[in-house]
């Protein structure tokens, strides 16, 4: 074989790598493509799912505020801040 066949095989051969790279990129681009969709569709229905929750537990205080109205008792709200930062101890001061 001759210089000049070996050096067009050879030039063959890089342009059929660049090829296949090509078609490999284009692969990875559909498969990171179908990925983030199936992520965007997976976060859509759990934010779908946290606001039905938030809606049950709006709809659940609004029953206990009812609840207290009933009764002619306004809940004693709690600062969640001021509660945790008292370590060791409950509401009544006692030690848990």
């Amino acid at each position: 074989m001759s210089t000049e066949d070996r050096e067009a095989t050879l030039l063959l051969e890089v342009a059929c790598a660049r090829w296949d790279v090509r078609h490999a990129q284009k692969q990875l681009t559909e498969c990171l493509n179908r990925e983030t969709k199936s992520l965007c569709a997976l976060h859509q229905l759990k934010v779908k799912k946290f606001a039905e929750l938030m809606d049950d537990a709006n709809l659940n205080i609004g029953r206990i505020r009812a609840t207290f109205n009933s009764y002619g008792r306004s809940p004693q709200v709690l600062d969640v801040n001021t509660t945790l930062s008292h370590s060791g101890q409950d509401e009544d001061g006692g030690e848990f």
